[in-house]
């Protein structure tokens, strides 16, 4: 029922009972902090020993990192160690441990409307490693595209799409409020 800070030496009488607790977490900052592993006899987190010799009783901590992992826009989807999520979500991992990060791309909202992955705030490539030993904060931004069909009437005829050349229907992905060019030659070779 007595607090300290370790390490501390007590003498107490052979056989005598005793409780000892420690607390878990515990912050270091806002981003860090330690967790309770194990205690060296074995014991919960709290729990009683008879001091029956001279002991050593040891509390074990892990040390661990919030990290934050993010999709912009919301709604989009993320992976996080192979778990979705389409919000920011925040992780408690271990220091030094490795985790995965994707961004599953192109992603479709509706028929005529996707999502594509642009990049990592962190640099990484589209799916990628992390290493907690610090706190991480990393966002996957998309763009958003919206559809466009073009066709002819007959269906085979040649046109120019930003200057490429095609035939035939065509579905091109575009992003919203950007500019294009389309164009047909009048007079086309073909049978009527």
């Amino acid at each position: 029922g007595v607090s300290a800070t370790s390490p501390e030496t007590y003498a107490w009488l052979l056989g005598s009972t005793h409780r000892v607790n420690v607390s878990s977490p515990i912050p270091i900052g806002s981003d860090a902090r330690y967790v309770w592993v194990s205690w060296s006899d074995g014991g919960t987190i709290e729990h009683e020993f008879v001091a029956d010799a001279d002991m050593t009783l040891t509390a074990s901590f892990q040390k661990q990192f919030r990290s934050r992992v993010a999709p912009n826009p919301a709604g989009v989807e993320v992976l996080v160690d192979n778990a979705s999520f389409t919000d920011a979500a925040s992780f408690w991992w271990d220091d030094g441990s490795v985790h995965w990060v994707e961004a599953p791309s192109p992603q479709y909202v509706a028929a005529d409307r996707r999502y594509i992955w642009v990049s990592w705030s962190d640099g990484g490539t589209q799916a990628h490693a992390v290493s907690a030993d610090r706190a991480i904060n990393v966002t996957a931004t998309f763009v958003r595209e919206d559809s466009i069909l073009i066709t002819t009437d007959p269906g085979s005829l040649e046109y120019r799409f930003d200057g490429v050349g095609y035939q035939g229907p065509r579905t091109f992905w575009l992003s919203p409020g950007t500019y294009h060019s389309v164009y047909t030659p009048s007079l086309q070779a073909g049978t009527p």
